[in-house]
């Protein structure tokens, strides 16, 4: 019987340190009109160290007292960082983003004129290799949490997969938090530090995505849009600019030449100058299932930016198999 891959959601935190102590900051992240946005980045600058909000966009970070720059970020909203001073006490601290103004350059407009994507994206490419190996080593705390089901299976193994103890619509939960250190060129080491299932997951795993990089040629054998070959795959399109903690940003639409698999659709955001990644929100699909890819980027040192945030979300139906993971 197949492995069925199901929908999947999580959470990175590039983490320098951990701390457990009895106070801290504490509160919500929601949009100018009040609507919660669920697992926004916050991101303790001083520390390197962050948690995403919960579903209803509420945090909760320990911190030892005292004074810190929390970044809090949230794809498709402008940034904002406040200071705060943690004393004996948790201090309550909201957040309240504004969507993100994004500004078209007026571009003269002649016959043959390339678009400013090309130029952005060949620059960015030329340096995914150095922005893949800025750090000789570095660690990061990976929180997991999600709930699936078999949603469908063929009438005729339903018998079957009954007997095997397997049945729809049955929930799968699974919460898990570990320790992830990368040292080059390629070496990956994984400590948990606590694990709570209930149910079987099908083997699935979120592996192959934590443990890669945009700046490589393929993620999961489908190819990056900052892979050497990208012009090959894709079409890029310039759709505006925009400053973010004073760095211009440079929204690029990523497009398949060629409409199919091992491919990505969707928005990459490229520093300017620095021509390193930003943020993406990244659509593909491996052997029927959709996946939906976003990542939000933060300066964990000097012109270093690395990926503080990260959401898959996995679903879709092949070979009569359905499975999804859900959320609150």
């Amino acid at each position: 019987m197949p492995r069925i891959p199901f929908l999947l959601t999580y959470l990175i935190f590039l983490s320098l340190a951990t701390v457990t102590l009895g106070q801290g900051i504490k509160g919500t992240v929601k949009t100018t009109a009040g609507e919660p946005l669920p697992f926004a980045s916050v991101y303790i600058r001083n520390l390197q160290d962050g948690v995403p909000t919960n579903e209803n966009g509420s945090y909760e970070f320990k911190l030892a007292p005292g004074l810190y720059d929390v970044v809090v970020q949230y794809l498709g909203y402008a940034t904002q960082i406040q200071t705060v001073e943690v004393g004996s006490n948790w201090v309550e601290l909201n957040f309240s983003l504004e969507p993100q103004a994004i500004t078209l350059s007026q571009v003269e407009v002649q016959a043959r004129a390339e678009d400013p994507a090309l130029t952005i994206m060949r620059k960015a490419i030329a340096k995914s290799t150095y922005h893949r190996l800025q750090l000789q080593r570095y660690s990061m705390t990976v929180y997991l949490k999600g709930t699936g089901q078999l949603t469908d299976a063929p009438f005729l193994l339903r018998k079957k997969l009954a007997e095997e103890g397997l049945k729809l619509n049955e929930a799968y939960t699974s919460e898990s938090v570990s320790r992830i250190t990368f040292s080059l060129p390629n070496k990956v080491e994984e400590k948990v530090i606590s694990i709570r299932t209930n149910g079987d997951n099908q083997g699935t795993s979120p592996a192959p995505y934590i443990q890669t990089s945009f700046y490589q040629d393929k993620i999961n054998e489908v190819v990056s849009p900052l892979s050497k070959s990208a012009f090959i795959y894709y079409q890029f399109t310039f759709q505006g600019s925009f400053f973010d903690q004073n760095l211009l940003i440079n929204k690029i639409k990523v497009t398949p030449r060629s409409r199919g698999e091992k491919v990505f659709e969707g928005y990459i955001y490229i520093i300017d100058d620095l021509w390193a990644i930003h943020s993406l929100d990244l659509k593909t699909s491996v052997l029927g299932f959709q996946i939906h890819a976003k990542q939000q980027y933060a300066p964990v040192a000097d012109k270093v930016w690395m990926p503080v945030t990260q959401r898959y979300v996995f679903g879709g139906k092949v070979f009569g198999f359905a499975g999804e993971f859900n959320y609150p």
